[in-house]
């Protein structure tokens, strides 16, 4: 990896500025942390080209976009704020991008991959270090012929476009192939607590 300084900046991976911050592949966008309501608007171009020239003068990082906690590379309002706030926001993001989901990492989750707004954003960091778990998470996300599957542990699970039962049963599913204890139980009993009880008959 060829690394340069340039007007006396540090030396940074020149993979660094070749490589975009976000990309578009078929309907999907993939980013490192998200959009926030500040960049809504701004297309992908626009994020990757101001990125780049932050990255080539770091005078102008303070106040730019790569610093910026709502800019694509820090916001983790898409991976935990709530749903309901934040819901017209995801919509405009995706209708600005014509896109149908954003994919995300930078907000580790509890090693699975976890749909958000009905699938409309994949968490897609399950904490592959062994620093949050002394057993590996192994889990991806694989997209074939325009639909989103998690591959855990090598079983290809459907991903639910719901945040209710389906997401309930898909994370009993990754559960049940993690060694035990899987990292998932609490996520699972949080599900539950928030599902209706079902009607005694």
């Amino acid at each position: 990896m060829k690394r340069f300084k340039k007007n006396g900046n540090p030396s940074i991976p020149w993979d660094t500025r070749s490589n975009n911050a976000v990309i578009k592949i078929d309907n999907t966008l993939f980013l490192h942390g998200g959009i926030g309501p500040k960049y809504v608007d701004w297309s992908v171009r626009q994020i990757n080209e101001r990125v780049r020239e932050e990255l080539e003068d770091f005078t102008k990082l303070q106040g730019g976009i790569v610093m910026d906690g709502e800019g694509p590379l820090w916001y983790r309002g898409l991976a935990q704020q709530d749903e309901m706030a934040l819901e017209l926001h995801v919509k405009s993001v995706l209708k600005n991008h014509q896109a149908e989901r954003i994919v995300i990492g930078h907000t580790p989750t509890e090693g699975a991959i976890l749909p958000r707004f009905g699938g409309k954003v994949l968490l897609i960091d399950v904490g592959l270090s062994r620093v949050f778990d002394s057993q590996p998470r192994m889990a991806c996300l694989l997209i074939e012929n325009g639909k989103p599957y998690a591959l855990h542990r090598g079983e290809k699970l459907e991903l639910p476009p719901d945040s209710g039962s389906g997401l309930l049963s898909y994370l009993k599913q990754a559960a049940a192939l993690d060694p035990s204890p899987s990292p998932l139980e609490k996520r699972i009993a949080e599900v539950e607590a928030r599902l209706p009880v079902p009607a005694q008959k």
